[in-house]
């Protein structure tokens, strides 16, 4: 099973896309994890998920690993695999 947190677009982090010379668009601005409040929901919802299934047996919490703090571990998360991963 996956579970994938939604990351919403707010007031605050809409993205932008332009378009270029030759007519194409292009995402300029993501809208992901840019301000504190963002970073806070998917560290809340993280934690959520975690808090969820913890008391269920032989059921492994691949990312972020049980050894790893969940702040510590959004903060090492690539933008750009978080746009890579929502294109697919």
């Amino acid at each position: 099973m996956t579970l994938s947190q939604y990351l919403g677009r707010g007031a605050t982090s809409r993205g932008e896309a332009s378009i270029t010379r030759s007519l194409t668009m292009t995402v300029t601005q993501h809208p992901f994890l840019r301000t504190a409040e963002d970073i806070a929901a998917v560290i809340q919802g993280i934690e959520n998920v975690r808090n969820a299934i913890k008391g269920y047996a032989n059921l492994t919490f691949l990312y972020p690993e049980p050894t790893i703090n969940t702040t510590a571990y959004v903060a090492a998360v690539s933008i750009l695999s978080l746009v890579c991963s929502s294109n697919r």
